[in-house]
């Protein structure tokens, strides 16, 4: 018990030694049976910035790595929002991919890390408004949920996971 406490302990000081300076970027672009959303052209789709992503990762009976909850991904309300709404009434089947680069590196996470749903559907999008004094003029923030297919994960160009067909 004592050694897996140590260990924990020396694993949060190495953790909590990271550089401060190091920020996260976290860009998607989301391509429909139409083509990209937001560009003219197939494989021209713009980066849409994302403040947030959550992906659930747990482990299954069979001791298999299972993602059973829809990706959600937090980001501005901007121009590229109207033509998300669009795929949610569509209900047509997407191509997303998120990925996440570090300026620099931080022990045990990847530098750039690279999620992509197949056969992804939005579920829902919920909009909030921050109207906070500071920010009163802020459009503000969507929380986009995606299910889907199938789906890979690599970090550092080695995939780590994949589900479904």
């Amino acid at each position: 018990m004592f050694q897996r406490l140590r260990a924990a302990f020396a694993l949060a000081t190495i953790l909590a030694a990271a550089p401060a300076t190091a920020s996260v970027q976290i860009v998607m672009t989301v391509e429909g049976s139409r083509g990209p959303l937001g560009g003219t052209d197939p494989g021209t789709a713009p980066a849409l910035k994302v403040t947030a992503i959550q992906l659930d990762l747990v482990p299954s009976s069979s001791g298999v790595l299972a993602a059973p909850k829809p990706v959600l991904v937090t980001r501005p309300i901007d121009a590229l929002s109207a033509p998300l709404a669009d795929a949610v009434a569509s209900n047509d089947p997407l191509q997303v991919v998120i990925t996440t680069s570090r300026s620099e590196p931080v022990v045990g996470m990847p530098q750039r890390r690279v999620v992509k749903l197949y056969g992804a559907r939005i579920l829902f999008i919920h909009a909030a408004m921050d109207t906070t004094s500071a920010k009163r003029d802020a459009l503000g923030g969507e929380t986009i949920a995606f299910t889907y297919e199938r789906i890979e994960v690599e970090d550092d160009g080695v995939r780590v996971f994949t589900s479904g067909s």
